[in-house]
């Protein structure tokens, strides 16, 4: 992989990472109910940055 894509992945994974991390602690003050009902978007969320992360732990190799 070239150094600008690897550079770019990274910055992708780091945003998604804020994201994640953003999120982490809207669930510690949200109701459960709330949770319940974004919980398609928390999915997609921890998917992301599973999938970038492997994306750049891949790459790296």
């Amino acid at each position: 992989m070239q150094n600008k894509q690897l550079e770019l992945l990274k910055k992708n994974y780091n945003n998604a990472l804020i994201r994640f991390n953003n999120m982490e602690k809207w669930c510690q003050t949200a109701s459960l109910e709330e949770q319940l009902k974004y919980e398609n978007e928390i999915l997609k969320v921890i998917n992301k940055c599973s999938e970038l992360f492997e994306e750049v732990e891949n790459s790296e190799m």
